[in-house]
């Protein structure tokens, strides 16, 4: 099958879909329409006046924006802090919430790690207003440090169930225990940080490999076996410096520059032991796609920038902690005093080791800038960030197995093996199993074609290439 005849099945998959994008999930929310009926202009306007009276005068958002939410003269959909103030504003339950979150902006439930979060959902078990809440979140910041170390030691899990312990206490008690655990608050899952990881790595595993087959073909065209028995190693098992003994061996003509260059470039990657992302990224994604072509919701290319930002999530969650902690610490001091040198420390390593003497005043003009600039590239790792790692890893897993056993390929066998790989990472990190409703884990599902399969880079391809 061409990625000509890929392209009309994915077309095929978009014109029987009915995927469930934000403002169709909160136009049904405030009206009272059927899950086929289709929405008209009036329909989404009706229930953008619905919402409106039902959260007063907020200001949750630019009112362009929250009709962009609805699907009307554009679309928009709100970030995790949008669906908080409105989950308060309406009087949203727990379970209502995680709908919101999930199904509504197809991201992760509640992030008890968070310490926002988990302040935003004590605030909505025990009927808090926002305010309140906000109240809470700036109380709880004045004791952090700017050397504030972050551990990942405990697990998501107990922490939930401390927070299940403790979620009837008193405001005060309850910020007491979450004192008594400031550490753990660490902004960011770790858990669904530790599947980004691993599978980069079992990607970076795949490159190697073929890398080492295609490698041994290019010396199988060679004398390589032959000479490397005449020399004596010692006990080096050094693949990677014999193999550029032999081709030092064997300049001045003795092989030609195409095979010196393809053997040179494939031994690098089949015994490197670096973590090279921008190998991963090359080989999921696009380093450039035509930008004119957009209108997907949820299938979109990953940058390298947002890999990387990703991966190094750990850090920049760290970072601002401790950039929160030094603006609260500047507001108790004078403008013009000096930096305390805790504070002069963490500007010296955002600033990368430059020498700086700043004024509390101008020290806090520079950190709130920095981290208003920073912000975005403090990302969580999402459903769709996962799920195109999650594919390959798998379609590897049953080429090998497919080689092990000799058998022929099957769609229905290896579609199980993806379904049933991911539905245990997205439920392991808090996230929506695969469901037909979401436009990116049925696309995925069509990559598993009668007689190939294709992978997210081909998706890619078809749609955007």
């Amino acid at each position: 099958m061409q990625h000509g005849v890929f392209y009309r099945e994915l077309q095929q998959v978009y014109k029987r879909g009915h995927f469930l994008r934000f403002d169709v999930f909160i136009v049904h929310k405030f009206s009272e329409i059927s899950r086929k009926q289709e929405l008209t202009e009036d329909i989404r306007k009706t229930a953008f006046r619905q919402f409106q009276k039902c959260i007063g005068q907020a200001e949750i958002a630019s009112v362009t924006t929250m009709r962009r939410w609805f699907g009307i003269s554009g679309f928009a959909k709100p970030t995790r802090a949008h669906i908080f103030q409105i989950a308060f504003l309406l009087g949203l339950d727990k379970e209502e919430t995680e709908e919101y979150l999930t199904r509504g902006i197809g991201e992760p439930s509640f992030q008890i790690s968070d310490y926002n979060e988990i302040i935003y959902l004590y605030g909505i078990e025990n009927h808090l207003d926002f305010d309140k809440c906000q109240q809470m979140i700036h109380m709880f910041e004045k004791n952090l440090m700017v050397d504030q170390k972050l551990s990942t030691t405990r697990s998501t899990e107990q922490l939930k169930c401390e927070y299940e312990e403790k979620k009837n206490l008193p405001i005060s008690e309850f910020l007491l225990f979450m004192n008594d655990n400031i550490t753990y608050f660490k902004g960011y899952s770790n858990t669904a940080l530790s599947y980004l990881l691993t599978y980069r790595d079992q990607v970076l595993r795949y490159i190697r490999q073929d890398a080492q087959r295609q490698l041994e073909r290019w010396l199988a065209e060679t004398d390589y076996n032959e000479w490397k028995r005449k020399q004596w190693f010692g006990d080096r098992k050094d693949s990677y410096r014999v193999i550029q003994k032999y081709l030092k061996a064997r300049q001045n003509g003795m092989l030609s520059e195409t095979i010196i260059e393809n053997v040179k470039e494939l031994s690098k990657l089949a015994y490197s032991t670096l973590c090279n992302n921008s190998l991963v990224h090359s080989e999921l994604f696009f380093d450039q796609l035509d930008n004119g072509k957009r209108g997907r919701y949820e299938v979109k290319n990953m940058t390298m920038k947002h890999l990387s930002d990703l991966l190094n999530v750990a850090y920049q969650k760290e970072c601002r902690v401790k950039i929160i902690a030094a603006l609260g610490k500047l507001e108790m001091l004078q403008g013009d005093e000096k930096c305390p040198d805790d504070i002069g420390e963490l500007l010296k390593t955002l600033m990368k080791g430059k020498c700086v003497d700043l004024r509390c005043e101008e020290a806090k003009i520079w950190l709130t800038e920095y981290d208003k600039e920073h912000k975005r590239r403090q990302l969580d790792v999402q459903r769709s960030d996962l799920l195109p790692f999650v594919l390959y890893v798998s379609q590897q897993k049953y080429l090998e197995q497919m080689e092990q056993t000799g058998s022929i390929y099957n769609a229905k066998k290896a579609k199980e093996m993806f379904t049933q790989s991911a539905n245990d990472v997205l439920t392991a990190c808090n996230m929506q199993p695969l469901s037909e409703e979401r436009e990116l884990d049925t696309v995925l599902i069509a990559c598993y074609q009668e007689d190939e399969m294709y992978g997210y880079a081909d998706v890619l391809e078809a749609l955007y290439g």
